[in-house]
């Protein structure tokens, strides 16, 4: 499947802390629906143990850590009911590869047997 590239939107920047404790940023609860807009109709896969593959294609030339983007992008699928929780993840390999306009995340999901 193809997601929005979190821009601005990176574990560095998924919480705050206010009067009544820690909350999600109105940033993550943006990128959260609109991953939950792109799965609507998409395969579920449970409790199933999981090989998660994602192809980065970052909105710019600016330098980026790969693994900025992995924990929103991840804890979004899961809010959205592809997969109950990302504990269930046995295998992640993400690739940065050339920019592109808006950004983009390629992701693909197989079970692992």
């Amino acid at each position: 499947m193809s997601l929005p590239y979190p821009n601005g939107v990176s574990v560095n920047h998924c919480y705050s802390r206010g009067q009544k404790g820690v909350y999600l940023t109105p940033m993550v609860r943006s990128y959260r629906k609109s991953i939950w807009a792109g799965c609507v109709g998409k395969q579920k896969f449970g409790k199933e143990l999981l090989d998660v593959e994602i192809e980065m294609f970052p909105p710019d030339e600016r330098r980026r850590d790969v693994d900025n983007v992995l924990k929103v992008t991840l804890d979004s699928l899961a809010h959205a009911g592809v997969f109950t929780d990302d504990c269930q993840i046995v295998r992640l390999m993400i690739a940065k590869k050339e920019k592109v306009t808006d950004g983009r995340l390629d992701v693909t999901i197989r079970t692992v047997a």
